[in-house]
């Protein structure tokens, strides 16, 4: 076989990576021309022959429901096909043109809220998914979530159940939890990286310097302690991302669903606010206008009639009174002097702009 063909037919274009655990390459289907494919070579932890085929049955059934999972998802990359070849094993994954999320967490560059909340809702859902088919990623990481360069949708790649089936070997653990070292895996050891990934990007931490975060911690409850009073987030999400991350799984959130609906309430409340705020400012617009017209044409008549001393004093009465805080009583003078003469446009502004300011 050429050595530059793996099962005779994927043409090798760049080598992508060469670790321990295997080697990753860039390829090209001779049967599809100008469709580049990723392929992934694993090394298996044994050499023993019981243990190989034990091995190959367990390679054989995670492949497959991945395989079936990123046909049914367009968020979940794609795995093409897998076979075996002088005793390796290897698996052609769908090439995905885009940048990992390590371009959009950079050091001393913290993303904001508005930022944050939207990326963990995407890639929540995409678990969402996972999760139901009774799969773990076991890998959340800014290199395995890639922002597809054509739709700018996020995708979740190198799920790590194909690797652990094989390799028995664990890396990243500065985004594991403590279930995940000790091999007791759970849904929400992956909701625990992602709340990681997460608290890295509002602190502007890229990848490389995570491990500060697990250094950081509360010598008493063994809790992440990231959330300095300098820092300004949403309180909500910060308490949203510390039960993500909480040492103790059974007090983590179970379920990408239950993580889902916090943030969603948490957006919902923004969305309420900022409903209230345009309804106060429209209000108030409407006021200042309405005041303006009322007290242009108030003014258009008042200007041909004389005003008389009771008029004159109430209404300076009421200008006292407002200038001492005193809004009700200013409020009350300015109606007497309406009463006495419905046209006084300076008593009708006043009394319309005490209005607006107690809206």
């Amino acid at each position: 076989m050429d050595s530059h063909f793996l099962d005779g037919r994927y043409r090798i274009l760049k080598v992508l990576n060469d670790g321990e655990k295997g080697k990753t390459y860039l390829v090209e289907d001779v049967n599809l021309p100008g469709s580049p494919f990723v392929v992934k070579q694993l090394y298996p932890h044994s050499s023993n022959p019981q243990t190989l085929i034990i091995l190959r049955r367990l390679f054989a059934s995670k492949t497959a429901t991945l395989e079936k999972l990123g046909q049914e998802h367009d968020q979940i990359q794609k795995l093409i096909a897998y076979f075996e070849e002088n005793e390796k094993l290897y698996i052609v994954q769908e090439f995905i043109p885009g940048n990992p999320l390590t371009n959009e967490i950079i050091q001393g560059q913290p993303l904001s809220d508005d930022q944050v909340i939207p990326l963990l809702s995407e890639i929540l859902e995409i678990l969402r998914i996972v999760h139901s088919y009774g799969m773990i990623h076991q890998d959340i990481k800014p290199a395995n979530i890639i922002r597809r360069e054509s739709d700018k949708k996020l995708l979740l790649v190198d799920f790590a159940i194909v690797n652990e089936a094989i390799t028995k070997t664990l890396d990243n653990l500065e985004y594991m939890p403590r279930e995940q070292v000790n091999g007791n895996l759970k849904y929400n050891s992956d909701i625990y990286a992602l709340g990681i990934v997460a608290i890295a990007a509002l602190l502007g931490l890229p990848a490389k310097e995570i491990s500060q975060l697990q250094s950081q911690k509360n010598k008493l409850t063994g809790e992440i302690v990231w959330h300095h009073k300098n820092l300004k987030i949403n309180r909500k999400l910060a308490k949203v991302l510390n039960r993500m991350v909480r040492f103790d799984y059974r007090k983590r959130y179970q379920y990408a669903t239950e993580v889902l609906d916090d943030l969603k309430n948490i957006t919902n409340v923004d969305r309420d606010q900022q409903k209230q705020h345009h309804k106060k400012l429209l209000l108030i617009l409407a006021g200042v206008a309405g005041c303006i017209t009322l007290g242009v044409g108030a003014w258009f008549l008042h200007s041909l009639k004389p005003v008389s001393d009771a008029q004159q004093q109430l209404y300076q009465e009421g200008v006292n009174k407002y200038d001492a805080g005193n809004y009700e009583g200013a409020v009350e003078d300015f109606n007497q002097v309406i009463e006495l003469d419905p046209h006084n446009a300076l008593a009708y502004n006043r009394r319309c702009l005490l209005s607006i300011r107690r809206l």
